[in-house]
């Protein structure tokens, strides 16, 4: 009657890879709220390099954090994870952002991207760089790909 005895909802315990995943994020999004106010945020956001750098900057972080994989189905659902974390403001469909962007892997641009995330990343956890900051330089016309 008064809802006494009813279960109460507990919230979905993540997995260690859903939080790595969600830990590369929240670095993401420190670089994307400084790059938004950039000019043509919206055509740099989709552009080949900019997906790249996301993949690899994901990549690496599963990767340097030891994170097990069950396969390409389980990289393929945390990169989804990812870009939903980063993508959410800023993007209609954060699924299809992500579908495009893994099938740009022969793409030269998208490759550069990529390499740079993935370097970002790795800096940042063998503390080289203090603040992953890949994005900004190219969202704000300072560095060019």
């Amino acid at each position: 009657m008064f809802g006494l005895f009813k279960k109460k909802a507990v919230a979905p315990v993540k997995s260690t890879n859903e939080k790595v995943i969600t830990s590369a994020a929240n670095l993401l999004n420190i670089q994307l709220n400084l790059c938004r106010s950039g000019p043509d945020f919206q055509a740099k956001l989709h552009s080949n390099f900019v997906r790249g750098y996301f993949i690899g900057f994901f990549d690496s972080a599963l990767q340097q954090l030891g994170v097990p994989l069950g396969g390409d189905d389980e990289f393929f659902g945390l990169i989804i994870i990812g870009h939903a974390g980063i993508l959410a403001l800023d993007a209609n469909n954060t699924q299809q952002y992500a579908s495009t962007s893994l099938r740009l892997q022969d793409n030269a641009e998208f490759s550069e991207g990529q390499a740079v995330g993935g370097k970002d990343f790795f800096d940042l956890i063998t503390e080289k760089i203090r603040h992953p900051a890949g994005l900004i330089g190219i969202f704000h016309d300072i560095q060019q790909h």
